[in-house]
């Protein structure tokens, strides 16, 4: 019975109402509490948790639902490490009653990137597992202290290795969380070769993705701060960046704005820390861009 219903709410497109949703999930979760519940069982309850949670009546949030689903999604990433599909389509599912849950998210957080970290490299490496991991951080991080928990936890080192992706859905998702992660943090965590490795991917990748840009030059130009002994190469990149942008949306209002203000910011912030720059590079293309505006 559990696999037909889970392939009913996977495939037949079926929105629940509350009552309906919530013993669904009741159902899920005495079969997940059973201890004796098979691999095939749990993956089967996870799907359906998912897409009932996907759709869940803003009511659900307020019933004891959300967090008894929550412990138990974790519970079947711990005990079924090994199995991949089980473990993406419980992370899908944790994600969406995450945002149900009206709770800090930092121990989820601290959970996610602990158990991605433990797993087996054939499995974390795996592009579906970085996608999921990256989609989830990019929609649970939420504050400053989520933030720090995806520093401590490993985060800089997997938005860097999935900008170097030759999956362009895991670039993305990368700069994503980036950009997530910068307006949270201003920006300061992320390093020098990350930053070029992003501005790379965005000029090959993401030449007509006019978000991915300002996304991009918002996490770079971010990053560039007197504080940092080495705020020279990082002006100097965010300086470059500007530079392409601006050339490659010649015609765009609102990146040449973007723009203009990334090449006011470090021009400024150069000349408080007495720092020598050279930003005629970037002047010609703001006044060749604005000839076409």
């Amino acid at each position: 019975m559990i696999c037909t219903l889970s392939h009913v709410m996977a495939f037949g497109n079926l929105t629940l109402g509350f009552s309906d949703s919530k013993k669904v999930i009741k159902l899920c979760i005495g079969i997940m509490e059973d201890e004796k519940q098979c691999a095939f069982e749990t993956e089967n309850c996870c799907c359906i948790l998912y897409c009932v949670f996907v759709n869940a009546p803003i009511a659900i949030r307020h019933t004891e639902v959300p967090s008894k689903a929550s412990d138990l999604l974790q519970k079947a990433m711990i005990q079924h490490s090994e199995r991949i599909r089980l473990m993406a389509i419980a992370l899908d599912a944790l994600t969406e009653v995450s945002l149900l849950n009206d709770c800090d998210h930092t121990n989820t957080i601290d959970f996610v990137m602990t158990v991605i970290s433990d797993l087996s490299p054939t499995i974390s490496q795996s592009e579906i597992m970085i996608e999921k991991t990256l989609a989830f951080l990019s929609k649970i991080c939420k504050s400053k202290h989520h933030a720090t928990c995806f520093e401590l936890r490993g985060g800089l080192v997997l938005v860097h290795s999935s900008l170097k992706s030759e999956s362009l859905v895991v670039q993305q998702r990368a700069i994503d969380v980036m950009y997530k992660i910068a307006t949270l943090s201003d920006g300061r965590v992320f390093a020098l070769n990350t930053l070029e490795q992003l501005g790379n991917s965005a000029q090959s990748n993401f030449k007509e993705d006019r978000s991915m840009a300002a996304k991009s030059l918002y996490i770079i130009v971010a990053s560039v701060d007197t504080r940092k002994p080495d705020f020279p190469q990082y002006a100097a990149l965010g300086l470059e960046f500007t530079q392409k942008v601006i050339k490659t949306f010649p015609t765009d209002t609102s990146i040449q704005k973007i723009g203009c203000f990334s090449a006011r910011k470090i021009a400024t912030l150069a000349q408080k820390s007495n720092t020598s720059l050279d930003i005629s590079s970037v002047m010609l293309p703001i006044l060749d861009a604005q000839s076409l505006l």
